[in-house]
């Protein structure tokens, strides 16, 4: 390809085929130069608007995206791939609407279109939408049967919704697909907790400590599950590790609050509390956490 634009500079297609293979090796200024160019000589393509769009989405420039995905859907409108394309650059820019419209476009015009239904389900997780994203995740797995993501997603949805047996089937359905998904497990390890099986659950999430040591999330979820069950010292430990991982883990530090007082240590307790208080003084649940203050507050 590369000799056939040497012989013809303006040979659009061998232009085009040339920036794909250079985005395919990871040469991302070499595949948008050619894509440049090849727009230049013929702006009618809207193939290779696309494809200078998913350029500029793996650049991050994601103004420019939105404007070559526009551009390949005013040649042609009803190109789903574009629309699906422009959802993700909307959703990049922040906005929401913008994108959750797009993506359902794609979908009217392709309804088989997978990717962007999986998108379209995490696009609404991301709002808090549990249902809009569980008939997206539903749907995705009726086009690809078994796919380990996708019933992940489900079941984390479910758990969303309060429906526990259904993300306990979903989840252990993932992990038959693939028994090392570490982001199954721990859901998987949520849903008993949520059940009240604290046995299952610790079985599970301590499995993916001992791969993921390095998972602040992992330690806070076994830290509620020894909190559940009584265990506050192994309780306070393992939220101590989760925030040595992220000391910025509002969870794991409630649940350390937690933890330290039921140890009968309100001293630390509160400090910890207040000094997060001092830095997030918006969080409504720290707030809630300091109750020396509520209990002074006049009965009229």
């Amino acid at each position: 390809m590369e000799k056939a634009t040497e012989l013809n500079p303006e040979y659009v297609e061998a232009l085009y085929y040339l920036g794909v293979a250079c985005f395919h090796k990871g040469d991302y200024l070499s595949s948008k130069s050619c894509l440049e160019r090849a727009i230049g000589l013929k702006p009618g393509y809207a193939d290779v608007h696309c494809q200078y769009g998913v350029v500029q989405l793996t650049l991050g420039e994601f103004d420019g995206a939105k404007l070559s995905f526009e551009r390949a859907i005013e040649i042609s409108a009803r190109y789903a791939k574009a629309h699906y394309l422009l959802g993700l650059a909307l959703h990049g820019l922040g906005d929401l609407d913008g994108a959750t419209a797009e993506l359902q476009e794609a979908l009217n015009i392709n309804p088989g279109l997978f990717p962007a239904e999986v998108d379209a389900g995490l696009h609404a997780l991301g709002q808090g939408k549990w249902e809009d994203a569980g008939e997206s995740f539903e749907k995705a797995a009726k086009t690809v049967p078994r796919h380990a993501d996708v019933l992940c997603f489900l079941g984390s949805t479910c758990l969303k919704l309060n429906r526990t047996d259904d993300a306990i089937r979903f989840l252990k359905e993932a992990l038959q697909v693939n028994g090392e998904y570490s982001e199954a497990k721990k859901k998987l390890a949520l849903a008993h907790y949520k059940n009240g099986e604290l046995g299952i659950a610790e079985k599970l999430v301590t499995e993916v400590a001992e791969v993921h040591r390095d998972y602040p999330d992992v330690h806070k979820i076994l830290g509620d599950v020894y909190l559940k069950k009584g265990e506050i010292q192994h309780a306070k430990t393992a939220y101590e590790k989760s925030l040595a991982l992220n000391p910025n883990y509002d969870d794991a530090l409630f649940g350390l609050v937690i933890a330290l007082r039921h140890e009968g240590n309100a001293q630390d307790a509160d400090r910890a509390l207040r000094g997060f208080v001092e830095r997030n003084p918006s969080n409504l649940l720290a707030r809630t956490l300091l109750t020396e203050e509520k209990i002074k507050l006049p009965d009229a």
